[in-house]
């Protein structure tokens, strides 16, 4: 495998190591300028219409994998690039009780929301019987015993409480839900806190560590101990006040778990709630997206020195050029910096 030069490894599992304890001396780079997607395959195999736990082949997706890392390797600069169940799918609202469907025609999978009435946790509470809660796991052991510890193995994207509400109510319902029933929305996003917290225990329990740790799913960052990341892109359509109020204390639980290497994920379009992340007390690093379309790195400085001077870990990542590279390196601190460059980030 072009990756198995364990002294290169052990060399960027250092540096990474150097990161979450911000003794880095000079930033971490990662750079991604091909990567195989498995949904580009899958979709030949699926079913147009409903999808269900066995829509899958988790073999397949294995052998796309490691057949990438036979070419290219695993290590994509200083960044591992972990096998994970396939992330363009809403596995936990699925194991919420959101139906899945699949439309060939424009390579796209949805949640549908289901959520009419607010009391109704049905669903919601008996989601271990659900066949995606069981389905994942099979997904997941699958993919661990065919990689058979040749590359590191991660948990999939599961979002985060806000998104999974989101999914279940339809964005709509769930913005009015917060203002015009406050309590019962605070409820559905305690047990959508459950639910993710259960589903990564339940993922975790089956990775068998890499050389000693554990990679921050889409992160790509090697940590020594178990690491958890979270999503909110409903953020981006929520006021400050309303991430506070009823996400914030949500997010501190889930990066509670890991609170060393613990990580967000955060779109530049969420960038007005940039300084309520950072309250989050538990969260380790913060990673910003920035987009081709949208703000740019010279635009975003201020709020990447923020993140920096909140003392908490930060990853840089998009199409980024050698002089926005410069820019960076030049207006932040090296320790604990991350800057990860995708080739075509954001084209579809």
């Amino acid at each position: 495998m072009a990756s198995s030069d364990n002294s290169v490894i052990m060399r960027s599992i250092k540096r990474q190591t150097a990161f979450w304890n911000q003794i880095n001396t000079t930033p971490i780079h990662g750079l991604r300028e091909k990567w195989v997607f498995p949904m580009d395959d899958f979709k030949l195999l699926l079913d147009e219409g409903e999808l269900n736990p066995f829509s899958f082949d988790p073999e397949t997706h294995a052998k796309i994998y490691l057949d990438f890392c036979r070419l290219n390797g695993f290590l994509q600069d200083e960044l591992f690039l972990p096998a994970l169940p396939l992330t363009a799918f809403p596995w936990v609202e699925a194991i919420c009780g959101c139906k899945v469907y699949y439309s060939r025609r424009s390579n796209a999978i949805w949640a549908e929301p289901y959520m009419t009435d607010l009391d109704d946790l049905g669903k919601l509470r008996d989601y271990k019987s659900n066949p995606w809660f069981e389905g994942l796991q099979q997904y997941l052991k699958i993919l661990r015993d065919k990689i058979d510890g040749r590359c590191p193995v991660a948990i999939t994207l599961m979002r985060g409480p806000g998104d999974i509400l989101s999914a279940l109510m339809g964005p709509e319902k769930f913005i009015f839900g917060m203002e015009d029933e406050p309590g019962k929305v605070m409820t559905l996003a305690e047990v959508c806190t459950e639910i993710y917290i259960e589903t990564w225990k339940a993922q975790m329990a089956i990775i068998p560590p890499f050389n000693g740790g554990y990679c921050c799913g889409q992160l790509n960052i090697w940590a020594p101990e178990k690491t958890i990341y979270l999503q909110e892109d409903s953020s981006a359509i929520l006021s400050p006040r309303l991430f506070r109020e009823f996400l914030l204390p949500f997010h501190e639980r889930i990066a509670g778990l890991a609170p060393h290497f613990s990580a967000m994920h955060t779109h530049a379009s969420s960038i007005h709630v940039l300084r309520e992340v950072l309250t989050n007390k538990n969260l380790k690093c913060v990673q910003i997206d920035i987009e081709p379309e949208g703000l740019k790195t010279k635009d975003l400085i201020r709020d990447f020195q923020a993140v920096q001077e909140s003392g908490k870990c930060l990853m840089v990542q998009g199409d980024i050029s050698d002089e926005e590279v410069e820019l960076l390196e030049k207006e932040l601190s090296p320790e604990g910096l991350c800057i990860f460059i995708v080739r075509g980030f954001g084209q579809t």
